[in-house]
């Protein structure tokens, strides 16, 4: 027998000031979502270091934690980059600990005649309204949990899937300290 639902009681009343600006708000980024186009995806590298010692398979895992850093750059052109930089801790059920790394870039252009950009400054990232990071971050965070789920079949990482994040956390973690940049 199917479970019976309760009605739900609808509010007939003119939407408040907060609605209007929710609504007006998703509009936004949908619209930015919509100007966003994925040029490249990838993953740059992915470090499964070896395991001296006892032979570890998937059976003994037991748990992932994963730390996830990322650092926005522009360049001309309406172009810019995310790279994400992901940390995971494989914890076997013996109590070993496994780290290890990846790292994806996803480039991106905003298509179309854009307002928000000022020709003069070509484009600079840190200078555009947050609503382009936070919809560039969204999208290239969601690629890239699939990629790193393709790239970990068949290794001690193929359980580990990324876990559901608001984009607004990538920018709160700083980025890992690289040498050379």
């Amino acid at each position: 027998m199917a479970e019976e639902i309760e009605p739900t009681e609808i509010n007939n009343s003119a939407p408040s000031d907060s609605d209007r600006k929710i609504a007006l708000d998703l509009a936004q980024a949908l619209e930015i979502e919509a100007r966003l186009k994925i040029l490249s995806a990838r993953i740059t590298s992915f470090v499964l270091p070896s395991i001296k010692g006892k032979q570890r398979y998937q059976k003994d895992v037991e748990e992932y934690s994963f730390e996830i850093f990322t650092r926005p750059q522009s360049s001309r052109d309406n172009k810019f980059r995310i790279i994400l930089y992901i940390e995971c801790k494989v914890v076997f059920k013996d109590g070993g600990i496994l780290g290890t790394s990846a790292q994806a870039e996803v480039i991106f252009q905003i298509d179309g005649p854009n307002k928000l950009i000022d020709e003069a400054k070509q484009f600079m990232l840190k200078e555009q309204e947050p609503r382009i990071i936070l919809a560039a971050l969204s999208t290239a965070y969601s690629t890239v949990r699939g990629m790193f789920l393709v790239k970990a079949a068949g290794t001690l990482l193929e359980k580990a899937i990324l876990p559901i994040i608001a984009p607004i956390k990538l920018l709160v973690l700083p980025p890992p300290e690289v040498d050379g940049e």
